[in-house]
């Protein structure tokens, strides 16, 4: 891989987005993002809400071999009111 450019730091505006986060058990690592995007993109459907940017993903806790806690989050243009499962932030 050849990188063509130098890393640089770049100073941007808050950005607002949606997310889930939640335990799973180890064995279903592997299926979660795709779950987790799913589920966050219905919402989003239903709220009317469209995605200024890509899933991110986050993985707070590792125990390995036992659970884990990840998080998908979504890009969106202003902030808005979550629900039981989707939490919201800047």
């Amino acid at each position: 891989m050849q990188i063509t450019t130098e890393p640089t730091i770049e100073d941007r505006a808050e950005q607002s987005y949606v997310g889930v986060r939640l335990w799973i058990p180890s064995k279903d690592l592997s299926t979660w993002t795709t779950k987790l995007v799913k589920e966050l993109r219905q919402w989003m459907t239903a709220e009317g809400l469209e995605a200024t940017g890509p899933a991110l993903h986050c993985v707070y806790v590792i125990n390995t071999g036992t659970e884990f806690e990840p998080e998908v989050d979504v890009l969106v243009a202003q902030a808005v009111a979550g629900c039981y499962r989707v939490m919201t932030a800047i």
